[in-house]
């Protein structure tokens, strides 16, 4: 896991945070900032000096959702920018989905989206790349308010009908969850950060007309900000982009590195620093789009094979029971009921 010294983000929220709670420079105390640095244009501080702000807030105010509160506040304040304007003229929730999965990481270097398939919900699940320590609760809060809010502006339906599960215990104040998030759904000590939104919704539209030039011009502008923090992501998540950008083929490792710009033997080396190997990575990726695929009534079997990259559906039969116990014949009726198809 990287120290969230290590991951930078922009100065706007801090010194909005700042600005809200009165220029107190005692707030600053251990962030490494100052007033003046916080008004420096295009400024960055680091991840753990944004945790360490909030903990100070949250003493100084004696108010233990300091989070809440400051999520309030920003709520407004990430409805700008490319990524915000790519949402509002998205086509569908499932499009919004997939925005906030590639290029989520451009507002928060802490936090990787990957999307994930319940059955009746899809959904975000947010997996922390830092350790945050005490200002975790705090941070947490802010970033699903946001997101949350990003989502509610996608879609017709109303934010009630997500599902938001928190990887922390109810906290002594989660009577104030209700207002600040209007979900129907709080559940709180889950195994991970997800939002969750009914399968039912993915190809509702936004009650606001679209603008399909508006929305090219944001995700150029978010390609041209996410090529410039590549390098800064671990090499596991490099590759994870490189599926991510290029579905439809089982990349070998020698193609993923000289994409890469480097060779197969240092790839496999930094991934094996990281913990992780290239198969399981491949096969991490092939087999979360195989579920969603499969529950899709009017593809084929060889159709999905075909989709994922496969020259022959039998090595997908065979990947399937690697990794189900079973082929995709006998899986995907499993997968439909779950999906409500």
């Amino acid at each position: 896991m990287l120290s969230a010294d290590e991951v930078e983000v922009p100065n706007t929220y801090l010194r909005l945070f700042l600005r809200t709670l009165g220029q107190d420079a005692a707030l600053l105390r251990g962030t490494g900032q100052t007033v003046e640095s916080l008004d420096r244009l295009g400024g960055r501080h680091s991840l753990a000096a944004y945790a360490t702000f909030l903990c100070n807030a949250r003493d100084a105010l004696a108010d233990p959702a300091i989070g809440l509160r400051m999520g309030r506040i920003t709520r407004l304040g990430h409805m700008h920018g490319p990524l915000s304007t790519a949402l509002f003229n998205c086509n569908h929730m499932q499009d919004g989905l997939h925005l906030l999965q590639r290029y989520g990481p451009l507002r928060n270097g802490g936090v990787r989206p990957y999307l994930v398939d319940e059955g009746a919900y899809v959904g975000l699940d947010l997996n922390f790349i830092v350790g945050l320590g005490p200002g975790h609760i705090a941070v947490t809060e802010i970033l699903m308010l946001a997101i949350n809010s990003l989502i509610a502006v996608v879609s017709a339906f109303h934010a009630r009908a997500s599902i938001l599960e928190f990887d922390y215990p109810q906290p002594a104040y989660a009577h104030r969850y209700p207002q600040a998030f209007t979900a129907a759904a709080l559940r709180f000590g889950q195994p991970r950060l997800r939002i969750l939104v009914p399968r039912e919704h993915l190809l509702d539209g936004t009650d606001m007309e679209s603008d399909p030039a508006l929305r090219a011009g944001a995700i150029e502008r978010l390609e041209q900000q996410l090529n410039r923090t590549e390098h800064q992501l671990g090499h596991a998540d490099r590759v994870r982009l490189v599926f991510s950008n290029n579905p439809g083929h089982l990349w070998k490792l020698d193609e993923v590195a000289a994409h890469l710009n480097t060779s197969p033997r240092t790839l496999q080396r930094r991934l094996d620093q990281e913990g992780h190997g290239y198969q399981d990575l491949l096969d991490e990726w092939v087999r979360s789009q195989a579920d969603l695929l499969l529950a899709e009534p009017h593809l084929s079997v060889e159709s999905v094979a075909s989709l994922l990259g496969y020259a022959d559906v039998s090595n997908f039969r065979q990947a399937c029971r690697r990794w189900h116990g079973m082929p995709p014949g006998a899986l995907r009726p499993r997968r439909r009921r779950r999906a409500g198809t």
